[in-house]
């Protein structure tokens, strides 16, 4: 999958589901939370609220619902007050998935799996040399915009349609700081 994306690919468990996201770190937004010492965003309720403050203005505290105020004043690395009544978004999602991978040796059950997933990203069933792929089960992949992916030879048996951009932006910068999270994990993890 990596080679198909040209991107790091991690093993991300998203809402209890295991797969592959090919993830695209935004390097700048990873520095400047190295340099203050914060990691991934996974907090829903703060991704709420950072959701309601737009890019590059600002917004009066009053008219933002309490527990969201309270809640952005707490986390002074995403959003800053200016001068006690207007606050600031800075914060910038880590990164982007471009796809996700699933796995399975049942074709039909990843298949499955990956339309059941939001198609905010493509969505990928990867084949292994294994796998029994039937023609119904590429109709049912081409049906639901699902990609079959040969592992062995890096060819989409079908490509999946293009991901829904847009909103749902909370859940795309949720799924994304998740990826984000697994990346800092793994990079921090020790090299014997």
């Amino acid at each position: 999958m990596a080679a198909v994306y040209d991107l790091p690919v991690l093993h991300t468990p998203i809402d209890g589901v295991e797969l592959l996201a090919a993830f695209e770190l935004d390097s700048t937004e990873h520095e400047r939370r190295r340099g203050l010492g914060v990691g991934a965003v996974d907090c829903l309720s703060l991704l709420h609220g950072l959701w309601l403050l737009p890019a590059g203005g600002t917004v009066s505290l009053s008219s933002i619902p309490e527990v969201k105020a309270t809640a952005l004043m707490a986390a002074p690395s995403h959003a800053r007050i200016i001068d006690d009544y207007a606050i600031e978004r800075t914060y910038v999602p880590a990164g982007v998935i471009h796809a996700v991978g699933f796995l399975g040796r049942n074709v039909e059950q990843a298949i499955h799996r990956a339309a059941r997933f939001t198609p905010i990203v493509e969505r990928v069933v990867l084949l292994d040399p294994d796998s029994e792929l039937r023609a119904v089960s590429a109709r049912e992949a081409r049906e639901w915009g699902v990609g079959l992916l040969d592992t062995a030879s890096g060819e989409f048996v079908v490509r999946g349609l293009a991901p829904v951009t847009g909103v749902p932006a909370v859940y795309r910068w949720w799924i994304a700081e998740l990826a984000y999270a697994q990346l800092v994990q793994e990079s921090a993890q020790p090299v014997s």
